[in-house]
């Protein structure tokens, strides 16, 4: 018992708190050469779970081209897709095209998600997706032009030009290209493609075939 005059010690200890320190966190960011991985690798992990296995080479290599497009062209969809065509026009066969048109809108949502996310120091926005379907009536007007020249080897080069508005009529109806007919146009044409990269000319051969 404590004596009289003496108060007894509390058992409490007073805890005295340490003022909080805010630690400023810098958001991470990657430089834009590295734009292509970060989106082959998204691809990986969303888009590529709703694809065909046998369509899906062609989509990741469809990914990977579009990607490095988007940063020179600043995100605008319409010119990086037209280069890309521009680029593997006459060295994959038509089935490449075939294959992106079964995903058309799953792609296009892939890019509207995918790419704002990209942790550049400066946001990239996709724009230019309203003309992406003339894309469509271009691509028409070439396969046209392309089987035209080769159903008229040797033949006067007037009836080449007379021929290719033939075929686009058969090729683009309601706004569409019509695969059926490409495929009964091209099939007896078609060669075979290569390349120096065995991975890519087995993924030719293996396109080639569908």
């Amino acid at each position: 018992m404590p004596k009289v005059g003496q108060r007894g010690q509390s058992s409490r200890q007073v805890k005295i708190k340490n003022p909080k320190q805010r630690i400023k966190r810098q958001r991470a960011t990657i430089a834009p050469g590295q734009v292509r991985d970060f989106l082959v690798v998204r691809y990986g992990l969303t888009l590529k779970q709703h694809i065909q296995p046998v369509h899906q080479p062609t989509i990741q290599r469809w990914v990977q081209a579009v990607s490095e497009q988007l940063v020179n062209t600043n995100g605008d969809l319409l010119a990086s897709y037209q280069q890309v065509i521009n680029d593997v026009y006459g060295r994959v066969p038509w089935q490449f095209y075939w294959v992106l048109s079964q995903y058309w809108d799953e792609v296009q949502q892939f890019w509207q998600r995918e790419v704002p996310a990209v942790p550049l120091e400066e946001r990239l926005l996709v724009h230019g997706q309203a003309e992406l379907p003339k894309l469509w009536a271009t691509l028409a007007r070439r396969f046209a032009d392309t089987l035209a020249v080769a159903m008229t080897l040797n033949m006067p080069t007037v009836a080449t030009h007379q021929l290719s508005p033939q075929l686009l009529s058969s090729l683009w109806q309601d706004d569409q290209i019509q695969w059926t007919q490409v495929r009964q146009l091209w099939s007896p044409l078609q060669g075979t493609f290569t390349s120096d990269d065995p991975v890519t000319e087995s993924w030719l051969l293996q396109l080639s075939e569908l």
